[in-house]
């Protein structure tokens, strides 16, 4: 050990622990202190903190010194408290749980040992005390298990094999003979495996706590963290705990529940038990459990008494919890609070929830959805016709417990690293496990789906599911899973690597094939008040654009504040009418003089038809709508003769034929739909003259509102002087930030793939996903001064907008415009902005 000087103490028992804490002592410790507190039935227990796992990690794997004599004591109190002995050779014997607890929840990914504290003699006062030596002996094969597994890294299954006919000889005839004759058989087997197991309880317990630290830098501990965005310098705390025992007694067993159904945010105690089993078994899913909804006669006090200490600590918490439990002979106790994984469907749902219960402020309500859960609310589902005409075709395989909803579709594989790497190739999979366990997680992480054959709504698969809403069925017992041949069976029916598997984690239906998705018809009531709320914490408005009539519905829908930045040629695009117009700029360019009923009738014509119906469509919502620019890249693409185009027509603001054929034709759609809330943009400008010059014209044909979309560093270098020449004024943040870069308009890349291929350099900033000094001065002046004056927003198409939002919002932006599909996420960060700014946040 290292010597260090100590200022604090390492090690402390529940009663001196600070439940709000949890940065030292972890939230499992945290939450074992506030049951103590509110005296709910919590078995002895102490914590050592995360200060002493990050000495551990920082000084070469030691511990600091006199953590050992901190443990011992600690160790001596658990004996008073209890009235057993640890490691002693008189007594009834201490058992002990070891567990990890850091300060943010990470479920099934770190070490835990249970049942530490026996060897040959202790066993034998186990099996007296408890009139149990079948017990005792199964209690000390669990310890040895889970040990070899956790601290020695051997397969625990193998030394069960080993061990059986020794194993089975005590728990029929326990006798210090046959206790020792186990003892060395276990210990022999390790041996030949390679490791060198320790006898002594003490001992043990120092070993499995050097590998809870150990396993906060496991490989499966990094990767959770990586992609939840967990630091790495936490460190865990070490939970040392009194044993219960759910395999002592009747009724005796071990379950999970939720103050609330995880999946779908309703109130009610949901959860399950497995009787006469250890909690280890209802997490690993290795056995079904019973559901707490329909429990055994003798259970239905036992989740009264549950029922009421959930509803204690949800007030305590003001949060949906997950509760562990153990009842020994009867008795119920508490193991572990902590708030629950959930869907993003309960997510939203217990947030409302407790907002209308008076629990919590709408302003908290926002933080506690993430803008990952929207984007799984507002994600395609299976189209009901194309489920219907899947059950009707047979392709129904099975169905096992819906854990984690959503729909999910892809190749079946069957190990963690095959879907991995299948994955990495960009093909859609699905994880199909006998079981899943925290080795499984980076499978986990990139499956669109997950099913296994054994387990539970409160397994390792479902937890882990919820918390990375992802589809999940568990319990699928008529799936015979055989990973390393490669199959799985669905009664006589083979199935290999590579079938393709749909699956619906809301029903737990799994199918044959691939079932077509759609955008859910669903009232989005609950997800509309927390956006609501983000709306006004936030002041912002978010506004969507449109590429036809028939999609306004889903712009209104998802929220928007109006349609912006609406270009007219997606409108054209969608009546069919691009290559009319086109043929008109042709026609333009080669005869100056062209005849109206070749160039402007055209033109009015087909601009008139897109535009009245988007706006009869669009009733009630500001339209803001750009016309075309024919120097821009798009239309280079699109008209195939652009070099050959007469130089006229690429002026500033184009040839003024055909401006004022848009501007009429829009004029007329506006009046004709009854529509006074149009917005007339123009892009590409350089020089604020040239949108006084589309003013004036504007003003001389039409009743629009002017505005502008600005791309260009050089027209905001005198920003006062775009004040009264605009109704509204538009960044085309992508285009200002390639202009401001110096990029190519012809980019043959995406500016994404330019930020990763490593062209950048280490030291500068990501287009898209970052602004130049140059581009941020820009935005802050034109803020500054133009703010007030007219209504100034940010496009944010093209560029990345949880990177760029935070320093737009800070400047003092609050219109943005962004994809149909990104508006609920972007709401809800602007809204999670607000909240960080509040004086109490």
């Amino acid at each position: 050990m290292s010597a260090t000087s100590r200022r604090t103490r390492f090690v402390r028992d529940l009663a001196d622990i600070d439940p709000n804490d949890t940065a030292r002592f972890g939230g499992k410790g945290a939450g074992l202190a506030r049951m103590h507190r509110l005296g709910l039935p919590v078995p002895p227990a102490f914590v050592i903190d995360t200060e002493a796992c990050r000495w551990y990690r920082d000084h070469g794997r030691e511990f600091p010194d006199g953590l050992a004599e901190e443990i011992s004591a600690a160790v001596t109190r658990l004996e008073a408290a209890t009235g057993k002995r640890f490691g002693s050779d008189i007594g009834v014997p201490l058992l002990v749980s070891v567990r990890s607890g850091a300060k943010v929840s990470m479920p099934g990914m770190m070490d835990t040992v249970l049942n530490l504290g026996l060897d040959r003699h202790a066993v034998l006062r186990l099996a007296g005390a408890a009139r149990d030596p079948g017990f005792a002996v199964d209690t000390w094969m669990r310890f040895w298990s889970m040990f070899a597994d956790t601290v020695l890294d051997v397969d625990p299954q193998l030394l069960r094999e080993r061990v059986a006919k020794r194993q089975a000889e005590a728990a029929g005839d326990l006798s210090p003979q046959t206790a020792a004759a186990l003892e060395e058989a276990v210990l022999r087997f390790l041996e030949d495996e390679g490791a060198t197991p320790p006898v002594s309880p003490r001992e043990q317990l120092w070993a499995a706590t050097r590998a809870v630290f150990e396993s906060w830098d496991s490989r499966r501990a990094k990767t959770y963290r990586a992609h939840h965005g967990i630091p790495d310098d936490l460190g865990t705390a070490v939970v040392v705990q009194a044993m219960v025992f759910g395999n002592l007694g009747t009724p005796s067993g071990s379950g999970v529940a939720f103050t609330r159904d995880p999946k779908t945010g309703k109130r009610e105690l949901f959860g399950e038990y497995l009787p006469g089993g250890q909690g280890e078994e209802v997490v690993a899913g290795t056995t079904t459990p019973v559901d707490l909804h329909d429990p055994e006669p003798e259970w239905i006090p036992l989740k009264s008494e549950l029922e009421r200490y959930g509803e204690l600590l949800e007030s305590e918490y003001r949060d949906a919890l997950d509760i562990e439990f153990t009842v020994e002979n009867g008795k119920l106790y508490l193991l572990q609070v902590r708030p629950a994984k959930r869907t993003a469907l309960a997510s939203v749902q217990i947030a409302t929830d407790l907002v209308q219960d008076k629990v919590i402020e709408p302003a908290q309500a926002v933080t506690r959805v993430t803008t990952e859960q929207v984007k799984r609310l507002v994600s395609p589902e299976f189209d009901p016709e194309a489920l219907a005409r899947a059950e009707a075709a047979g392709a129904l395989l099975a169905r096992g417990i819906g854990a984690s909803p959503g729909h999910g579709s892809g190749v079946a594989v069957l190990d963690a690293d095959r879907a991995a790497q299948l994955a990495a190739t960009g093909t859609p999979v699905v994880l199909v496990r006998p079981t899943t366990s925290p080795q499984d997680l980076r499978g986990m992480l990139v499956a669109e789906a997950i099913v296994t054959a054994r387990g539970g709504a409160t397994s390792h698969a479902a937890v882990v599911s919820r918390a990375l809403d992802k589809p999940c069925v568990v319990g699928c017992e008529t799936i015979d899973v055989r990973p390393d041949e490669g199959v799985f069976f669905v009664g006589d029916r083979e199935f290999a690597e590579g079938d393709e598997l749909s699956v619906d984690g809301v029903t737990g239906a799994i199918f044959a094939g691939v079932i077509p998705r759609s955008i859910p018809e669903r009232s989005r009531g609950s997800l509309a008040k927390v956006l609501g709320w983000a709306d006004e914490l936030s002041d912002v408005c978010v506004w969507l654009p449109v590429s036809g009539a028939s999609a306004v519905p889903q712009a209104v829908n998802a929220g928007a504040h109006g349609l912006a930045v609406v270009a007219l040629t997606d409108l054209l695009i969608a009546e069919g009418a691009v290559d009319r117009l086109v043929e008109a700029i042709e026609t333009l360019s080669a005869n100056p003089d062209a005849p109206t009923t070749e160039v402007e009738d055209i033109v009015e014509r087909d601009v008139y038809a897109a535009c009245r119906s988007v706006l009869e469509q669009a009733q009630g919502y500001a339209v803001d709508l750009r016309l075309p620019n024919l120097t821009s890249a798009r239309a280079r693409r699109m008209i195939s003769e652009w070099t050959s185009l007469a130089p006229h027509l690429l002026l500033p603001l184009g040839p003024r034929r055909l401006l004022a054929a848009y501007l009429r034709a829009l004029d007329a759609a506006a009046r004709d739909a009854r529509h006074d809330g149009v917005t007339v943009l123009i892009g590409g400008i350089t020089d604020d003259g040239e949108l006084a010059a589309f003013s004036e014209l504007v003003q001389s044909l039409t009743s629009l509102d002017v505005g502008a979309v600005l791309q260009n560093p050089t027209v905001l270098f005198r920003p006062g002087r775009l004040i009264g020449r605009g109704h509204a004024l538009w960044v085309d943040l992508h285009e200002l930030i390639r202009t401001a870069h110096g990029y190519p308009e012809e980019l043959l890349f995406t500016i994404e793939e330019l930020a990763t291929s490593g062209a950048l350099g280490e030291a500068q900033p990501r287009p898209g996903r970052s602004m130049s000094p140059l581009v941020q001065h820009l935005l802050d002046e034109l803020v500054d001064t133009v703010r007030g004056e007219c209504r100034l927003g940010v496009d944010l198409a093209g560029a990345s907008y949880p990177d760029v939002a935070p320093g737009l919002y800070a400047a003092g932006f609050r219109h943005f415009t962004s994809l149909v599909g990104q508006s609920e996420e972007l709401r809800l960060l602007l809204g999670q902005l607000a909240v960080k700014e509040l004086p109490d946040a």
